[in-house]
Formats: structure tokens, C-alpha cells, sequence
């Protein structure tokens, strides 16, 4: 007889992966940005890897964020969705 794993399981380590490619991802854009980037822009090699992965971005590390708000990549603050996709 052969075991099932738990979809629940499954599915909760499909989103840690997610979540950690997303953080390294994102750590190495950011690293990029520090090192060949002046502060306030970013050259397009960066905006093309920020963009490549934009609806990840939620997952990257708060340093990380704070680098791409300074090269001017994402605003300081995130609105919250709205909208009729995003209704209670």
C-alpha cells in the first residue's frame, strides 16, 4: 500500500518554497541595486529583474523593500487591494 502525502502538507510546503525563492529572489535584485545602482535610480537590468517578479514582492524581507523604495522601485507604503475581486 502506498501512502498519500497530506495535500494540506503539500500545499504548505509548495508555499514556503514560493516564499523563500521569492526572498532570495529579492535579496539578490536588491544586492544588485546597492552595488551597481546610484541611489534614487535603478538602471533598466534592475527595473526588467524588479518587474520579472513584481507579484512576489510581497515576500521579500523588509530590508530588501526599503532598497527598492530608495532606488524608487515601489512606494513606501503598499495600498491594499480593492476593488470588486477584493470585497469582504
Amino acid at each position: 500500500m502506498n501512502k498519500r502525502t497530506n495535500p494540506t502538507r503539500r500545499s504548505s510546503a509548495k508555499k514556503q518554497d514560493r516564499d523563500d525563492w521569492a526572498r532570495g529572489y529579492f535579496c539578490a535584485v536588491a544586492m544588485y541595486l546597492k552595488e551597481n545602482c546610484a541611489e534614487g535610480n535603478a538602471d533598466p537590468a534592475a527595473i526588467s529583474m524588479f518587474r520579472g517578479a513584481l507579484l512576489y514582492v510581497r515576500y521579500a524581507d523588509e530590508e530588501d523593500k526599503a532598497v527598492f523604495v530608495t532606488h524608487g522601485l515601489m512606494p513606501a507604503e503598499i495600498p491594499a487591494p480593492s476593488g470588486p475581486a477584493h470585497k469582504e
